[in-house]
């Protein structure tokens, strides 16, 4: 299952997805927020963008 590892100082956070068993990080921001790409469990892929405390909020 291909999730997206994001670098966060020295280590990595699994951003996991929106449901599906597909992640893709595209950029990060001043504040630490990821923007990217994930499947939901339905089979479409939508963006997202990390919350202040982890975990993806879909955007789409």
């Amino acid at each position: 299952m291909p999730l997206s590892p994001v670098l966060m100082g020295v280590g990595m956070t699994d951003l996991g997805t929106l449901g599906g068993h597909f992640s893709s990080a595209h950029a990060i921001n001043d504040a630490g927020q990821v923007v990217g790409g994930s499947d939901t469990a339905e089979g479409s892929r939508h963006a997202f963008m990390t919350g202040p405390n982890g975990g993806g909020i879909d955007r789409s």
